[in-house]
């Protein structure tokens, strides 16, 4: 996009490259920040706990997620829904430094909780009480949606041997030149004949 506004600028196009390597390291931007500044190796969990994210399986084995974030009113109501408004002020999760020191303890705490009923029983109290919390959805979940199949994300097209099959279209929308699927990935060997046949005419 930054080239394409370039040419609209100056009337020139340029070369733009990337490589896997460079595209995955860009996306990493947060956590290299934070290595070139203190010299510690991240691991798999120190963006969770530094941003105050827990992640729960509930007693239908449905799973949801909760986000602290930095205001400590989040913190305070998801300690009343737990049935621990004791804990608002236990030196152990007091702030948000305290929480993430004891990150384990208090996600072990609030895990035994959350087993004990439904995932739509909790998100219902977490929502209510102004607490950041969603659903981590399974795709049976994600395609059984109502938004989700109001934008008609799975297409069903033809196949040759299956009848039909179901894809994700596209993600985006274009009001002038809109995009389509019209067909599933071919067979081995399916277009042999009309790709070969002008060839053979040469």
């Amino acid at each position: 996009l930054g080239a394409l506004i370039a040419r609209f600028r100056t009337g020139r196009g340029q070369k733009v490259e990337t490589s896997l390597l460079e595209s995955a390291l860009a996306f990493c931007g947060e956590n290299a920040a934070r290595f070139f500044e203190n010299g510690k190796v991240p691991g798999r969990a120190t963006r969770t706990h530094q941003a105050q994210v827990y992640a729960f399986t509930a007693s239908d084995k449905k799973a949801f997620v909760v986000h602290l974030s930095s205001p400590r009113k989040f913190w305070e109501a998801l300690a009343r829904v737990a049935g621990h408004a004791e804990w608002i002020e236990d030196a152990r999760f007091a702030t948000k430094e305290s929480r993430g020191k004891n990150y384990d303890v208090l996600d072990k705490a609030l895990s035994d909780i959350f087993a004990s009923n439904t995932r739509a029983f909790w998100l219902d109290q977490l929502l209510a009480a102004d607490v950041p919390a969603a659903p981590l959805n399974t795709f049976d979940d994600v395609f059984a949606d109502p938004q989700v199949q109001h934008l008609k994300m799975r297409v069903d097209v033809p196949h040759p041997k299956l009848g039909s099959v179901g894809l994700i279209r596209g993600g985006l929308s274009l009001s002038d030149t809109p995009l389509a699927i019209h067909s599933c990935a071919p067979e081995l060997g399916e277009h042999n004949e009309e790709v070969l046949a002008p060839l053979r005419k040469s």
